[in-house]
């Protein structure tokens, strides 16, 4: 079964069909992301662990020193301070003590999805993850997102969802 659906997910169409009876046009190549302008960012997954931190779960990511000191510095590169601009603001947003959800609400809906994916889920053990990195416009700024920040873009996102239904 295949379905067709938008950024809600709400199916839009949908078929029975196996993977070899769909025509190549429609398929990826293999290794292509499906938004190429995320392209640039698929080199930083399966990063090598640089450390561990004891009575708590901290794991730091890094690339090999040679490529990290050329990051964010080649054509590569060039809307990754944006995005990471873009993301600092959202997180901001997001742990901000202000409960109305107005200014989150304003955010596009890949920001929220990227948001979701940087706080702790609303059960378990890990209850606050803190986030910082080269990628942000504040290089020398922790921010700390815990179980708040979850459920605020958890409502968010499923308002905004609702919204675009």
């Amino acid at each position: 079964m295949s379905v067709q659906a938008n950024h809600a997910p709400v199916p839009q169409q949908a078929w029975r069909s196996t993977l070899s009876g769909l025509p190549e046009s429609v398929l990826p190549e293999k290794g292509r992301m499906l938004w190429p302008h995320l392209q640039s960012a698929l080199r930083f997954y399966d990063l090598p662990i640089q450390h561990f931190a004891y009575n708590k779960l901290e794991v730091a990511f890094s690339l090999p020193e040679d490529l990290q000191e050329c990051l964010l510095q080649d054509d590569a590169d060039a809307e990754m301070p944006q995005i990471g601009s873009a993301l600092e603001f959202a997180i901001r947003r997001a742990s901000g003590t202000d409960d109305t959800d107005s200014e989150l609400e304003t955010l596009e809906i890949e920001l929220l999805e990227a948001l979701k994916k940087l706080v702790p889920l609303l059960s378990g053990i890990v209850t606050e993850f803190k986030v910082s990195g080269t990628i942000l416009e504040k290089v020398d700024e922790t921010y700390r997102v815990g179980r708040e920040t979850s459920k605020r873009v958890k409502r968010v996102l499923q308002a905004v969802r609702i919204k675009e239904e």
